[in-house]
């Protein structure tokens, strides 16, 4: 996966996409996403990562919350993670929060996934970050 590096001047936020991630730094964020999963299939749906620009570290793993789904299941995964070479910070270590989604078993159909991720809050109040997530979901 490649890093495309915006980073604010303490901590940027990723959201995972199946190709690279894709980073953002307002404070809190509406998304809506569409999905096209298997029956009877874990699927993933989305992620985030919290980083320290000034310290080249890892922060606090996000937190999933407020999730609801009416024909399925909506979990949180940890997926370790190396910054690229040629990047500030290349080859540190941090971790990505993975969602996924595992409809009930047998199901075929739509569903609507909601949740939010949230980041950690320092010391000096800054970092709190919150995205919301709509996630339009057909399983087939």
């Amino acid at each position: 996966m490649n890093i495309r590096a915006f980073l604010s001047n303490t901590f940027f936020v990723a959201s995972l996409t199946a190709s690279s991630i894709l980073v953002s730094t307002s404070n809190v964020n509406a998304e809506k996403l569409e999905k096209t999963v298997k029956a009877n299939h874990s699927s993933y749906l989305t992620g985030m990562a919290l980083f320290s620009r000034r310290t080249c570290l890892g922060q606090r793993f996000p937190k999933l919350s407020r999730w609801s789904a009416d024909h399925g299941k909506v979990s949180i995964r940890k997926i370790k993670q190396k910054i690229a070479k040629g990047k500030r910070c290349a080859g540190n270590t941090f971790y990505y929060a993975v969602v996924d989604y595992t409809p009930k078993r047998g199901y075929r159909g739509k569903d609507t996934a909601k949740f939010t991720l949230t980041g950690p809050r320092w010391a000096d109040g800054s970092g709190h970050r919150a995205n919301n997530y709509t996630v339009d979901i057909t399983v087939k």
